[in-house]
């Protein structure tokens, strides 16, 4: 038995672990969805959100010790326990405990913006069919920066760009980015797109301007099934080709490039040479996924059988995916209090004309307000919020412990047209994904630790030397988000967050600028967002859940990873961390080093920096 991935560290805090008593008879608990992958059997826990493999062995004849892991750990529970009773008690204290710091932390820090409701495909199955065609105006794209700048409170923002086609009016996405810059407001943007336009961008604009992180883009079929859907305005002979080269350019980039492919009644058996043309073109590609979905029935033109069909091809579909490799996963997901943008309370969607709405699908009613008025319509705010009734068949459904479904919602009553199947396929997709990634950086580890044991051993030189600079920073303080570190590091006075750019301080004063890139993964130049450095990190295979001294601390304090430390000792399951730009009583912010425990719910990983290059 290994663990996967571990318990939610939150739900855990609640829960608890599940005494085991020998003489109570128990029974597997309805919220486990299985997967079989390469040999072994994938159990996830959906009340936990734990993922763990077993042999198939242990799977058909688990030991006394397994079961009581199995117990201690909620996949198996008393005869007599009704789970959904144990479901809605663990999500209100959930809710009781996590909602308030939630909503203490205000502001909207996501902005789905329209640039225009014009396209430059005529697609027949578009939702916006008939609505009227309008570009944002540099005024109107101007008031929404302004608006982000108002509302975000002190997070970072997400800006996904929408449409109609965003590319098509793509010179409002550069003001409201440029406004943001140049007043040093963090953000990350992701697009919805045909992608037809993108080569027209440089990949500069793209990655530093627009900071754009994914993109999704729609592919109908092959070359002569997409041509006929799509019916771009040009006069393009091959326009599926060149979109595929598009894809090739942003995945080139470092772009995740997640393809959707809508299903039709039209197009199934074409989609499957789709999946297999894919394939031959971007498998290995870590930044290109591809996931399938039925064309919404929003309107009801399929009977109940007709979308049943289309959600059992979906599920071909996606197990073509998984096969080939090119699944979107998905990721298995957290907890969620939420169902989408519309019931967050933290995100809000800006039409072409300046409108707000909380839905993608309502550019053009539902409005709760606009940039001049801010959100003032509370009673359509809260019809947002409103969710279906449950049905006996929830009850026993494995998914019920993610299930959050809004009456308003298009996809609200997807389970009435079959729609169960595809989750739990797309749930096994995750699944596996989840599972492959553990196994290749677990063969990464064992290569390293071969590498390193025949060859000289690590250099604890350096690690004593960078802890010893860090203590020596304890006590400095600063006021607010000036500090020395941002000034050095970045040859300039900016107001900032400083608490990365100490850390990338103390590795330039102990190894030198070029070295102190490389062993903070950072070779393009230093960067003082945390999440940033995080993914940095990640892409080289060099984080884990297992500290070591030295190691950076990453810590998701607000809304994302915000804050990083560096671990100095390590002892009873505790860490102790030297970390910067930390509020003190004094009203400064300071360097500080404290213990921190290991199960902190705030602590997201660890990151080994590359001790060989010192």
């Amino acid at each position: 038995m290994e663990i996967i991935i571990n318990a939610d560290k939150r739900l855990s805090a609640i829960m608890g672990s599940q005494n085991y008593l020998p003489s109570i008879k128990y029974r597997k608990i309805y919220y486990i969805c299985e997967a079989v992958q390469e040999g072994v059997v994938l159990l996830y826990n959906t009340l936990t959100r734990q993922l763990i493999s077993l042999s198939e062995s242990e799977y058909q004849e688990p030991n006394d010790e397994l079961i009581r892991f199995l117990v201690n750990h909620w996949y198996m529970i008393p005869e007599t326990v009704d789970e959904r009773s144990l479901c809605y008690s663990m999500m209100q204290a959930f809710y009781s405990r996590y909602e308030p710091q939630k909503s203490g932390n205000s502001g909207i820090t996501g902005y789905t913006i329209f640039t225009t409701t014009d396209c430059n495909a005529r697609c027949p199955y578009c939702y916006e069919l008939g609505r009227p065609r309008i570009a944002m105006s540099d005024e109107i794209a101007l008031k929404t920066a302004k608006f982000i700048e108002k509302k975000r409170g002190n997070n970072r923002v997400n800006l996904s760009w929408f449409g109609g086609e965003p590319l098509y009016n793509s010179k409002v996405i550069g003001i409201i980015c440029d406004y943001l810059a140049a007043r040093d407001i963090p953000y990350t943007s992701t697009m919805i797109s045909n992608g037809f336009l993108i080569n027209q961008h440089s990949a500069e604009e793209i990655l530093e301007r627009w900071k754009l992180q994914r993109i999704q883009i729609t592919l109908d079929g092959t070359r002569e099934v997409y041509n006929n859907t799509k019916n771009y305005i040009y006069d393009d002979e091959n326009p599926f080709e060149r979109v595929l080269q598009n894809i090739e350019y942003l995945t080139n980039i470092k772009v995740r490039v997640s393809v959707r492919m809508n299903i039709s009644s039209e197009n199934t058996e074409n989609l499957k040479e789709l999946v297999v043309l894919l394939a031959k073109r971007f498998q290995g590609n870590q930044h290109f996924g591809a996931y399938a979905h039925p064309i919404f029935n929003e309107f009801g033109e399929l009977e109940r059988s007709e979308y049943e069909k289309l959600c059992q091809v979906c599920v071909d579909i996606e197990k073509m995916l998984t096969e080939y490799g090119i699944s979107n996963g998905g990721g298995l997901y957290s907890v969620k209090t939420c169902h989408c943008m519309a019931d967050s309370g933290k995100s809000v969607c800006v039409t072409p004309t300046g409108m707000l709405t909380l839905c993608e699908h309502h550019s053009d009613d539902e409005f709760v307000g606009s940039l001049d008025t801010g959100i003032i319509d509370q009673n359509v705010v809260d019809s947002w919020k409103e969710r279906i009734e449950e049905k006996e068949e929830c009850q026993t459904c494995f998914y019920y412990p993610m299930c959050v479904k809004l009456k308003k919602c298009v996809t609200g009553y997807e389970c009435d047209y079959g729609m169960k199947v595809f989750w739990e396929q797309n749930t096994k997709n995750s699944m596996i994904s989840s599972y492959r990634s553990w196994l290749r950086k677990r063969n990464a580890a064992e290569k390293e630790v071969l590498n390193t044991e025949n060859s000289e051993p690590s250099n604890q030189a350096a690690v004593m030397a960078i802890i010893s600079a860090a203590r020596k920073e304890v006590g400095y303080a600063a006021d607010g988000n000036v500090s020395k570190y941002i000034v050095e590091t970045f040859r300039g006075d900016r107001y900032k967050p400083w608490c990365m750019s100490m850390i990338n301080w103390l590795f330039v004063q102990c190894f030198g600028a070029v070295k102190a890139r490389q062993m903070l993964f950072q070779t393009s130049g230093f960067t003082n967002y945390c999440y940033m450095v995080l993914e940095k990190f990640q892409d080289a295979h060099r984080t884990s859940e297992t500290p070591q001294v030295g190691d950076l601390v990453f810590f998701h304090i607000n809304a994302w990873t915000d804050h990083v430390g560096l671990v100095t000792d390590i002892e009873n399951e505790q860490i102790k961390v030297v970390s910067g730009n930390v509020r003190l009583e004094n009203g400064q912010n300071g360097v500080v080093e404290l213990w921190y425990s290991l199960n902190d719910e705030t602590i997201v990983a660890f990151g080994h920096p590359n001790w060989r290059v010192a």
